[in-house]
């Protein structure tokens, strides 16, 4: 019997965003698969305080 085969999530630091002198990192996760890697960005979960009102949600 074959051992399952193991599936990583790896998050990934790809920038650092800087409001007002606050850090925002921004990251994306890879994810391993035996038969793929995936890349996923999910997107800002939540707005800086700061974040202009007048830009569409469809900008963000």
């Amino acid at each position: 019997m074959n051992a399952p085969a193991s599936i990583t999530v790896t998050p990934v630091l790809v920038a650092d965003l800087s409001v007002e002198g606050e850090r925002m990192p921004v990251y994306v996760h890879v994810i391993d698969h035996p038969d793929a890697r995936v890349l996923v960005d999910t997107g800002m979960t939540e707005l800086h305080r700061r974040w202009p009102t007048w830009i569409p949600a469809s900008g963000r």
